[in-house]
């Protein structure tokens, strides 16, 4: 097994263990926030890559979901944490 489809896997472990962490009610509460459908969303693209394989629109949705990360984290760094 490459060490691509191991990140991918360890990838969808971390989102389910995030998202069992809460009961249904507040996971569909918290899909208002950003954070969460950023976590959503490189948990849908990593599986479409583990599944699906490289496809153009696998790697635009990649591409979409790692901003989406990247956005969260410049976020939480330079506003959340000196708020706090």
């Amino acid at each position: 097994m490459d060490i691509l489809k191991i990140i991918l896997i360890l990838i969808i472990i971390c989102e389910i263990i995030g998202m069992a962490a809460s009961n249904i009610r507040s996971f569909v509460w918290s899909l208002m926030f950003y954070t969460q459908l950023s976590n959503l969303a490189a948990m849908i693209s990593a599986g479409c890559l583990l599944i699906i394989g490289p496809l153009e629109w696998i790697t635009a949705f990649r591409y979409l979901s790692a901003c989406m990360l990247v956005m969260t984290l410049l976020v939480t760094v330079f506003v959340l944490v000196p708020t706090m």
